[in-house]
């Protein structure tokens, strides 16, 4: 896959919600970011009308997942990431 764009975590940080909506459609990698800058990308790609993947490494990624059509975790945390996503009231 072909780099077409790039933002950094401190560059996501200037940008305003409909500014960043703006934005996604011509980055694809997103790089050095916050775990709150995370969300506020997937909401944002969401939001364009992405369908939106994520591969995390921890269990700090839970509350990603379950706004996911597809998400995937390594390890021992994916059996607390399934379980997060079938509990409907996890995220409420």
């Amino acid at each position: 896959m072909p780099i077409t764009g790039i933002l950094t975590g401190a560059e996501i940080q200037d940008w305003t919600t409909s500014g960043l909506v703006g934005q996604v459609d011509r980055v694809n990698l997103f790089c050095r970011v916050t775990p709150a800058q995370k969300n506020r990308i997937i909401l944002c790609l969401k939001e364009a009308r992405h369908t939106v993947g994520y591969l995390g490494d921890g269990i700090n990624d839970v509350h990603r997942s379950i706004r996911l059509i597809s998400a995937y975790s390594v390890d021992a945390p994916l059996i607390v990431a399934k379980a997060a996503a079938e509990n409907d009231t996890f995220g409420k």
